[in-house]
């Protein structure tokens, strides 16, 4: 049973209900917390500018319990500038980094490597591989982790995500090829045998009607893209649009796994 332990908490300005840094003895971690209406002085603190996790919190219009939301990044600051931007939902933050600066990309990308790991059985060696909605790619990097590709694609619509992409395939000396175009634009000279990406989802700049129109786009251009025996392995918040669209492309679903239960989502898997 563990042994009680006391947690320091400092106020950088004063106020009990603003800024807080927590720390404890004999522990390298730190954490911030702060109130979203806080958020600018917060953005001074020198944590904030490491590799880190962090927990958005907001109120639920459904339900009693709070909307949360879990996210990482290296450095923590930029995704949350992203989300203080575009995510309506939260009004209180959490953020655990350390004092040394020893997180790294490798700790803190749990959710990406669990979920090729449950994916990894309908993986094919040395396959073709596509990621329609790359981000920063850590998706194909952690699938490249598990069972080994050939050549690999990522697309994403946003330069800044592909630079970053870049970046952090250079640090897992791995190759993949990156384009910075919208996906259902792209072509290519031969099929792809997997898709292995992480679905958009409504956020403050997609709307859910623009969500649900994504889905219905991309299934029609996963059968135009994939081989007669491509897989298609996604992570999604919106299973109900999975469940409408790929029968019409004629995919069916082999297998789904719920990762969390609010927000709801899952890894799919679609042939």
């Amino acid at each position: 049973m563990p042994g009680a332990y006391s947690i320091r908490i400092f106020l950088p300005n004063g106020e009990p209900n603003g800024l807080r840094i927590l720390s404890r003895p004999n522990w390298t971690g730190t954490g911030v917390t702060f109130a979203r209406t806080g958020f600018q002085e917060a953005t001074k603190r020198k944590e904030l500018s490491q590799a880190g996790v962090y927990v958005l919190v907001g109120n639920s219009e459904d339900s009693t319990l709070p909307t949360i939301y879990i996210g990482e990044g290296d450095p923590v600051l930029g995704r949350l500038k992203s989300h203080n931007l575009n995510k309506d939902f939260w009004n209180w933050a959490v953020v655990f980094t350390t004092t040394d600066n020893s997180l790294n990309k490798a700790h803190i990308q749990h959710l990406e490597s669990r979920l090729v790991e449950l994916a990894k059985d309908y993986m094919i060696p040395d396959a073709q591989i596509l990621d329609p909605f790359c981000g920063v790619g850590t998706m194909l990097i952690e699938r490249q982790k598990v069972v080994k590709g050939n050549t690999s694609y990522g697309i994403d619509h946003s330069p800044e995500a592909i630079e970053k992409a870049i970046y952090n395939t250079n640090l897992a000396d791995q190759i993949v090829h990156y384009i910075n175009k919208d996906c259902f634009t792209f072509t290519h000279d031969y099929p792809f045998d997997e898709i292995f990406t992480e679905m958009p989802y409504a956020t403050g700049q997609k709307t859910e009607a623009e969500i649900r129109e994504v889905y219905e786009k991309f299934f029609p251009f996963a059968k135009r893209v994939l081989g007669p025996e491509g897989t298609i392995i996604m992570y999604t918040r919106n299973r109900e649009y999975v469940k409408q669209f790929a029968v019409k492309s004629n995919f069916r679903i082999l297998k789904e796994i719920k990762i969390t239960q609010r927000p709801e989502s899952y890894l799919m898997i679609l042939k």
